[in-house]
């Protein structure tokens, strides 16, 4: 690599890099020091012979501030971390109590800190039986527990959640091992019920507001608990998810 300002007298350009003969890739050549220069050019020798070829396709130059540009000045990203990271969840996160009992540093709470989101795996069968039957959610609010759980009350656990600060994200489980696919009567019917009466009861726009997203499903692939039927499976995703819309 040679320099020059008038065509006439060129420098050699000092290089760290030693240059592959056979090299097609590009090559990034540092210029120290720095110097004004107006022309470059790249000059080879070669041995003789009956037919020699050489290729510069490009070259580019590039100030003191290099091929990037100026570094722009550092300032606060208007997101907070926090609000980037999630945490996955499970009814009264290993403890005994429901969450909204939770103390500080405990459950929901020993997470809020560092996580804004907080996705809890819901079965479809702790609330029902049979997947054809429409959970009772007004009835667990009066202290009635669901079908498949008499205790369960998901609206105080989701309030704990909240009370904590994290946004609640719902991911519905159903296995071949809780459900099998002979136990749906309707696959279709069964899941719109479902996912309709959810969105309806812990919803925003209707219920009480302390889940704002539904997952359908999670992890089919998995050996010995997946559906064997994808048709069955994605029947079952298009009914639930129809429903809560």
């Amino acid at each position: 690599y040679e320099s020059s300002l008038d065509q006439i007298s060129w420098q050699r350009i000092n290089t760290d890099n030693a240059i592959p003969s056979q090299m097609t890739d590009t090559l990034d050549v540092e210029i120290y020091p720095a110097t004004s220069v107006r022309y470059v050019r790249v000059r080879h020798v070669l041995q003789e012979k009956a037919a020699v070829k050489v290729y510069v396709w490009e070259i580019y130059a590039w100030d003191t501030n290099g091929k990037n540009g100026l570094l722009p000045s550092v300032k606060p990203n208007p997101v907070n971390f926090r609000d980037l990271l999630g945490v996955n969840g499970i009814w009264a996160w290993g403890g005994q109590v429901e969450s909204f009992l939770a103390n500080e540093g405990w459950g929901p709470k020993r997470y809020s800190p560092m996580a804004a989101h907080a996705r809890n795996y819901h079965s479809w069968s702790w609330d029902v039986k049979d997947p054809d039957t429409i959970p009772a959610y007004d009835a667990m609010s009066c202290g009635s527990g669901t079908e498949g759980q008499y205790w369960l009350h998901w609206d105080r656990e989701y309030a704990g959640w909240n009370a904590a600060n994290l946004e609640v994200e719902v991911s519905v489980q159903f296995t071949s091992s809780s459900f099998s696919q002979s136990s749906f009567n309707d696959p279709y019917r069964a899941a719109y019920n479902y996912g309709f009466v959810f969105a309806r009861h812990f919803g925003s726009l209707h219920g009480t507001d302390v889940v704002s997203t539904l997952e359908v499903g999670n992890e089919p692939w998995i050996a010995g608990t997946g559906y064997s039927d994808p048709v069955f499976y994605s029947t079952v995703l298009m009914g639930m998810a129809k429903g809560a819309k």
